[in-house]
C-alpha cells in the first residue's frame, strides 16, 4: 500500500467514524450496526455547541457535530453535502443530501418505543427497507431487510452481553445461510476496543477472521493507537499525539503518524454555549 492509499485510507476512516460511528450511523449505512445510539467518545468537557474538524491548517471543513444545551448529538454533516439528524434520544432520525436547491431526504427511521421496534426507509440504497427489535437499552437485538419489490433479502441476529462489554451480528442472506459475523468489544466507557469481521466456511460452520482493528485509549479516554489487520497480518499501525488544547480541557489539535510517515495535521474548533 503506497503512502498516498494509505492517507487516502485514512481520511476515508476518519469520516466514516465521524458518521458513525464510532460505527453508529443509520442502520442503511451499516447493516451491522447494533445501536441506534450515538456514542459520543470525543469526551468532550463543558457546554459544547459545535465541534468542526479540518484537515490540516488551511483545509476545508471535513465534518460538523451539532450538540443541544443538554449534551446530546443533534446533527451532523458536512455543508453543502450531507446532514444526519438526531432525536432527543441520539438515535439518528433522517438523513439529507444538501443540494443547490435544497435538501433531499435519502433515509429516514421510526421508532416505536413502546413495542421496541423500528421501521428504516432508504431513497438511496438497498436494503430500501429494514424492520427489526430492540432492547431496554437501544441495541438492535434484530433486522431484517427488503428489496423495493418488498422481498425479504436477509437479517441480521446481535447478541450483547449484560455488562455491555461485547457484541456479536451474525448475517444471513435471503435463504437463511450465514453471510458472516462481526464481534466488537468495549471497555466501561464504551470505547471500542477490537472489532473483528469474519468469513465464515459451510460444512461444518467455522468463522475465519477477515480483518480487526484493535484500539488503545489514554487515561482522558482519547484514541492514542490503532492497529488494523487483514487476516492475521497487521496492516498499518496509527499512533495519534494530542498537543493543544482549549480552556475546557477539549483537544483542539492532534496529529496522526504511521511508523515514519506523518499525516497532515487535524484540527477541531469548538463553540460553546454562553
Amino acid at each position: 500500500m503506497t503512502k498516498i492509499h494509505r492517507q487516502q485510507l485514512k481520511l476515508y476512516v476518519f469520516i466514516m467514524l465521524s458518521i458513525i460511528i464510532w460505527s453508529h450511523s443509520t442502520v442503511f449505512a451499516q447493516e451491522d450496526n447494533t445501536n441506534f445510539t450515538q456514542k459520543d467518545n470525543a469526551n468532550l468537557l463543558g457546554p459544547v455547541k459545535t465541534v468542526t474538524y479540518f484537515e490540516g491548517e488551511n483545509s476545508k471543513i471535513l465534518i460538523i457535530h451539532s450538540y443541544r444545551k443538554d449534551g446530546s448529538l443533534e446533527s451532523l454533516g458536512i455543508p453543502d453535502k450531507f446532514l444526519i439528524s438526531y432525536d432527543t434520544k441520539g438515535r439518528a432520525i433522517k438523513n439529507e443530501n444538501i443540494k443547490s436547491y435544497g435538501k433531499d431526504i435519502t433515509s429516514f427511521t421510526i421508532y416505536d418505543d413502546l413495542n421496541h421496534k423500528y421501521t428504516s426507509y432508504s431513497f438511496s440504497s438497498v436494503p430500501n427497507e429494514r424492520t427489526g427489535t430492540l432492547n431496554d437499552n437501544g441495541d438492535v437485538l434484530e433486522s431484517s431487510a427488503y428489496s423495493p419489490n418488498g422481498d425479504y433479502i436477509g437479517k441480521t441476529i446481535h447478541d450483547h452481553s449484560k455488562d455491555r462489554k461485547k457484541s456479536i451480528s451474525i448475517r444471513y442472506n435471503g435463504k437463511g445461510k450465514i453471510r458472516d459475523k462481526y464481534e466488537t468489544i468495549y471497555d466501561i466507557h464504551g470505547h471500542t476496543l477490537e472489532s473483528n469481521h469474519y468469513d465464515v466456511t459451510i460444512n461444518p460452520i467455522q468463522y475465519v477472521i477477515k480483518s480487526k482493528e484493535c484500539n488503545k485509549f489514554d487515561s482522558n479516554g482519547r484514541q492514542v493507537e490503532t492497529d488494523l489487520y487483514e487476516r492475521s497480518s497487521l496492516l498499518l499501525t496509527d499512533i495519534t499525539i494530542y498537543s493543544d488544547y482549549d480552556r475546557y480541557g477539549n483537544w483542539t489539535k492532534k496529529t496522526q503518524t504511521e511508523g515514519y510517515s506523518l499525516y497532515p495535521t487535524q484540527l477541531r474548533k469548538i463553540e460553546y454555549f454562553e
